[in-house]
């Protein structure tokens, strides 16, 4: 799936959001688990707001 796909993917999908990481491949949570795990504390902040 393209970058373009899953930004146009997450525009469909209610109080979602698409991040992009620097040098995450398709295992993100595993290159880069301090960002992934930031973005996840993000988006669930956003949504109990």
């Amino acid at each position: 799936m393209t970058e373009r796909q899953q930004r146009e993917m997450a525009q469909r999908i209610p109080q979602s959001k698409f991040v992009y990481i620097k040098n995450a491949h398709h295992a993100a949570n595993l290159d880069k688990p301090v960002q992934v795990n930031h973005e996840i504390i993000n988006l669930l902040t956003e949504i109990e707001a």
